[in-house]
């Protein structure tokens, strides 16, 4: 605009008037549609003018390009109307982005005028950009959004709710409602809590008490706060409809039951302050915040190598990840890769601190490490992340890789430059041990970070179109015949951190894997890329334990570094074009089912699609045993046996002698004697009674996530409210001793019906 700004008044009167027209037309209008079709007409032109009106409008403009490329009939169809949604998410997600940075740029302004005219009320000044932003046409968007979401959802058939994290029985707890999780990730709840949070990023810790976790946002179902409220059998869902989350607000200070229905929905009704004493509440909490002692983690002494094989990944020598990935060779179908792999085992990083060129970074890493205030360990976790990024090489570590590196077939880069870059990531990985979640983390599991060590798998990254995740037991009900799909573009870091927006994803039956039912569609602003590269993958001691979910804590980090790029998913192969999109989750959800099977138990697998010429290339990167709650059939003799806080980890053992495979009962583990089918993972938890459960002969049969109904044992002192009520089991019978009548449990015995 010229300098002369008197001659454009008239034309910036004009765009003021257009403006304020065209909300108020919106407005009128949008009571009167009576269909999702007629409100996206009229979302279509308001979205068109705000991108017009605003400066910040790439993600805007984005946004609109996918409205407008919506499939034809898409009102019509269930998938249809489930891309609308992932649309209408990103729009969301962008007016939120378009508040902030109004309200970043104006308020200052507004308090600074404020206090220059006294006599302006405080709270007029602090309403100032909210009505800026209600007088905006974003104002008018945010109005249809709100119409047309819930007409969406229901063609959809996605429903007011979204589990994340099932339970088997209600729970209780009293409402607490917060800002967001990250403010109280560190607090300890004296009573069941059932806690309503604004936000979840989904990197936050639950918090020792919560037994439910109410929020309107939906992180992604392997983010570290999703993993971790499963693990911890705390109810965790996201409600989608405004009024039930004010509802349930409204109920702050209140004792409430919670339940599931069968068909996905939430239940609440409020109790006596009573019902959060005793039974299952109290286990709960006694649960949550107890110390995991049957959890072992033992630090491994160092097998002498810099760098081992994939023959050489081994219990003690390196991680689950590096261990699974070497147990998937000769099991998966040829057309399935597994990438080219080498580790640097438990052990190499304290040899590389011991040698001469680092003896003064150790004394200060431990002198450091000594000064840790458990209560505030920020700081110091700082400084010795910082001192171990000081580490030089010593003599032979480089050698060691790159020969190592040529036999394994990972492309190790030349020069000195490509060496600084790969000991930096390294060094990365390493010092990530000492980042101040995991410390707290392992801390609040009862778990000694001193004993915390840190192998790093080293693997060559896989050029993707597309990164998966599959979950081989659906994790958000528990159905061990369907298997969980997500996928996004580009590397799987947006589906593992914190990369708001829903992935493509799809529940695919284990009986029929052509038949995969899409319940969402890309809807992530970016995707990470990064050039031909290697990645360093930590694979620590501390991750994969029984009954405790350390994956995510700590960090992998790639040679080169990962950069965003914002995406337009109306563009997408996999959005536009239906039998191929039904082609690739069919084909993922195969693997899945694959890999399942070769390693005998539920899985989290990750890998990568490539599109080429010659159709789909496939390549597993990772996969861990899936922290599930689904029960089958456990044979299994527990003979004087100790059972506080037991975790059962895919083996149930004949404890007769010896600490080989099995459970760990009190640190004492036996030797397999049956195959167990189906998976529990850190799901028996709590007191049982007084700790001490005789001989159990029998077979159990425990079926279903919700209210296990039928166990027959041989329960013959002990066994008290903890173990019924923590778990929700309804009929407990088995062999009744002499003397005790025919029943449940009474006085901590079970009753018998033969």
């Amino acid at each position: 605009m010229r300098n002369d700004i008197h001659g454009h008044r008239e034309k910036l009167y004009l765009d003021l008037a257009l403006e304020a027209q065209v909300k108020a037309s919106i407005e009128r209008g949008f009571t009167q549609c009576g269909s999702s079709e007629a409100v996206m007409a009229l979302l279509q032109p308001a979205l068109e003018n705000l991108c017009l009106t605003t400066p910040y409008n790439r993600e805007l403009c984005r946004c609109l390009c996918d409205m407008q490329r919506l499939p034809d009939g898409w009102s019509r169809q269930r998938e249809g109307a489930l891309q609308a949604v992932a649309v209408l998410d990103r729009v969301r997600r962008a007016l939120g982005e378009l508040s902030d940075v109004t309200s970043g740029a104006m308020q200052p302004h507004a308090d600074r005028l404020g206090h220059a005219i006294s006599d302006i009320p405080q709270w007029q000044r602090e309403l100032f950009t909210e009505e800026l932003i209600r007088s905006s046409p974003a104002f008018a968007v945010s109005l249809l959004l709100s119409t047309v979401d819930p007409m969406l959802r229901a063609a959809a058939e996605l429903g007011v709710w979204q589990i994340i994290s099932p339970i088997g029985s209600a729970t209780v707890g009293r409402v607490e409602v917060v800002e967001g999780l990250h403010l109280v990730q560190d607090k300890v709840y004296s009573e069941p809590t059932v806690l309503v949070s604004n936000e979840v990023s989904g990197e936050e810790e639950i918090p020792d008490g919560v037994v439910a976790l109410i929020t309107p946002h939906a992180p992604d179902v392997l983010s570290h706060v999703s993993v971790r409220a499963r693990n911890c059998q705390v109810l965790f869902v996201t409600c989608f409809d405004p009024g039930m989350l004010d509802s349930l607000k409204q109920e702050a200070g209140a004792a409430l039951e919670m339940s599931l229905t069968p068909a996905g929905d939430v239940l609440w009704k409020r109790v006596e302050d009573g019902a959060l004493r005793g039974g299952a509440a109290e286990a709960a909490v006694q649960a949550s915040g107890a110390s995991l002692a049957a959890t072992r983690m033992a630090k491994p002494e160092w097998c002498g190598k810099n760098v081992v094989q994939m023959d050489e990944f081994q219990d003690g020598v390196v991680g689950a990840k590096s261990k699974n990935l070497a147990g998937l060779r000769g099991k998966l179908p040829s057309a399935v890769e597994l990438p080219p792999s080498m580790s640097l085992p438990f052990g190499t990083f304290e040899a590389v601190l011991a040698a001469s060129e680092n003896l003064q970074v150790a004394r200060q890493l431990a002198a450091t490490y000594d000064q840790l205030d458990e209560a505030h360990p920020g700081q110091k976790l700082e400084e010795c992340r910082a001192l171990v990024l000081q580490l030089q090489a010593p003599s032979g570590l480089q050698e060691s890789l790159v020969g190592a590196a040529a036999v394994a077939g990972v492309p190790w880069p030349v020069g000195a430059d490509g060496w600084e870059a790969a000991f930096g990531a390294l060094k990365a990985v390493w010092a990530s041990q000492y980042n101040e979640r995991s410390y707290v983390s392992l801390r609040k599991a009862g778990l000694p970070h001193s004993q915390l060590c840190m192998a790093v798998l080293v693997q060559r990254v896989v050029p993707a179109d597309y990164a998966f995740v599959i979950h081989t037991v659906n994790p958000s009900t528990n159905d061990t015949s369907e298997i969980y799909v997500e996928m996004v573009r580009g590397l799987g870091e947006t589906l593992v951190g914190n990369y708001s927006g829903r992935a493509l994803a799809a529940v695919v039956p284990k009986s029929n894997l052509d038949s995969p039912k899409v319940v969402s569609f890309f809807s992530k602003s970016v995707g990470l890329f990064v050039p031909e590269t290697l990645i360093f993958r930590s694979d620590s001691n501390g991750e994969d334990l029984d009954g405790y979910a350390g994956a995510g804590l700590y960090d992998s980090i790639t040679m080169h570094p990962m950069y965003e790029a914002e995406i337009s998913h109306s563009e997408d192969a996999l959005m536009r074009d239906p039998a191929l999109r039904s082609q690739v989750l069919s084909a993922v959800a195969r693997l899945g089912l694959d890999v399942e099977q070769a390693l005998g138990s539920p899985q989290d697998v990750e890998g990568v699609v490539e599109m080429t010429s010659q159709g789909l290339r496939i390549t597993v990167v990772q996969t861990r045993p899936q922290m599930c709650t689904s029960f089958n059939k456990i044979y299994a003799t527990l003979t004087n046996s100790t059972l506080t806080n037991l975790v059962l980890d895919g083996v149930v053992a004949e404890r007769d002698q010896g600490v080989p495979e099995g459970p760990s009962v009190d640190g004492v583990v036996g030797e397999r004697d049956h195959k167990l089918e189906g998976c529990l993972r850190g799901c028996w938890r709590g007191r049982y009674g007084d700790g001490a459960v005789g001989e159990r002969k029998k077979l159990w049969v425990l079926e279903g996530s919700a209210g296990r109904t039928g166990l027959w044992a041989s329960v013959t002192k002990g066994c008290r409210e903890g173990l019924l009520g923590r778990m929700g089991w309804t009929g407990v019978v088995g062999e009744r001793p002499q003397g005790v009548p025919e029943g449940c449990l009474q006085d901590g015995r079970g009753g018998g019906r033969a």
